[in-house]
């Protein structure tokens, strides 16, 4: 899978919360592994935060630990 135009595949852990009343949900972690990008800032294996509110879900790559997901790459606020 490549890219189109400028954005960025990212493999993204999925976490497990609580909220107050004790109750557990699933979440997505803000960091995330870079599998393809098209930006010159970032590079494949690279961690960095993004925005998960843009985010595309490619379904098809999604499993009980991660999911993959496709962002802008003005979406990429950081690399760590």
């Amino acid at each position: 899978m490549k890219p189109l135009g400028e954005r960025t595949i990212l493999k993204v852990e999925k976490v497990e919360k609580k909220d107050k009343e004790g109750n557990k949900y699933t979440d997505i972690s803000r960091q995330a592994e870079v599998l393809q990008t098209n930006s010159k800032d970032v590079k494949k294996g690279d961690i960095v935060y993004y925005n998960p509110r843009g985010c595309i879900n490619v379904e098809a790559k999604d499993t009980k630990k991660n999911m993959v997901l496709i962002v802008d790459n003005c979406d990429l606020y950081a690399k760590l």
